[in-house]
């Protein structure tokens, strides 16, 4: 089980992906945020098409927070502190892709599956 942030072309070519896991290597959660939380804020009903918008912008509310992540890796093993500055750059770069196509820069629709 885990997240899967896609994001796609017009003809659904891949151009972005990134997967969280939701276990001890969950990024996200280093950070201290939440996919289901994000989906919480970025949908107006059950069941309905997620605000990318609000997603993404959440995101980037979290991501932006490096103290808290920095606090949350701080006791873990060097390696495993490696692993998630490594996957955080990653995710960074995901949310960074996803605004671009938010703002037009890039042609393509984001798709979140959590």
């Amino acid at each position: 089980m885990g997240a899967d942030l896609y994001i796609e072309d017009k003809i659904g070519n891949n151009l972005g992906y990134f997967r969280d896991s939701y276990n001890d290597s969950n990024v996200f959660w280093k950070f201290e945020g939440s996919y289901w939380e994000m989906i919480e804020i970025a949908t107006e009903e059950m069941y309905s098409e997620v605000n990318c918008e609000k997603a993404i912008s959440y995101m980037e509310e979290k991501l932006a927070n490096d103290e808290v992540f920095e606090k949350n890796i701080s006791e873990l093993l060097d390696v495993e502190q490696e692993y998630f500055k490594k996957e955080s750059k990653q995710l960074k770069k995901f949310v960074k892709k996803a605004r671009d196509v938010l703002n037009g820069k890039i042609e393509g629709k984001i798709i979140f599956s959590v």
